[in-house]
């Protein structure tokens, strides 16, 4: 006996959750029709950013979230500010950070035997270009740079307020080629 595929008009009338309530129907009906009960986690999504913690003598820690260009230059200067508090030597850098990762995502691309053999052959900078490369979205900089070009001084803020954002939006960018133009 072949079963013939269901048509899409009856898939959209399924609840959209997973968790459904008491029935609404009859209780003497044979197949009940669930009430989508509205789940409070569920019914909306907050993005969750990453952030970057210092203790006092520890390597910094980049704590799980999606990343953003200005999470990976806080990550970056704080990195920079330890190794030079520390006097860790260029070619150790990296290896003094590989456990400063708590983001599964950033565990699992680390992990791997020959990745990390491979990341700690680099040099940090080199190693922050792969990080970005690996986890910003392609087009930041373009975002960026567009980000710089469309600005304009809100009438709440100051000349320095918005000054300071520009530069700040300008030094995500330090390093880059998009720098240059």
């Amino acid at each position: 006996m072949s079963s013939s595929p269901t048509p899409l008009s009856a898939l959209t009338s399924l609840p959209l959750s997973p968790y459904y309530g008491p029935s609404d129907s009859d209780s003497s009906s044979a197949t009940p029709s669930p009430t989508p009960q509205r789940n409070a986690a569920m019914s909306t999504h907050t993005t969750v950013y990453a952030e970057v913690e210092q203790h006092g003598s520890r390597p910094p820690v980049l704590k799980p979230g999606d990343i953003t260009a200005l999470v990976v230059r806080d990550f970056e200067n704080t990195a920079l500010n330890w190794f030079a508090m520390k006097n860790v030597p260029d070619e150790q850098q990296v290896s003094q950070i590989l456990g400063s990762f708590r983001d599964t995502r950033h565990i699992a691309w680390l992990r791997p035997a020959a990745e990390r053999s491979h990341v700690k052959k680099l040099l940090f900078d080199a190693f922050m270009a792969e990080f970005r490369n690996k986890y910003l979205p392609v087009d930041w900089q373009a975002i960026t740079r567009n980000e710089i070009l469309s600005s304009r001084m809100k009438e709440t803020q100051t000349f320095d307020e918005w000054f300071t954002e520009v530069i700040g939006l300008a030094l995500l960018l330090d390093g880059t080629p998009s720098r240059s133009v």
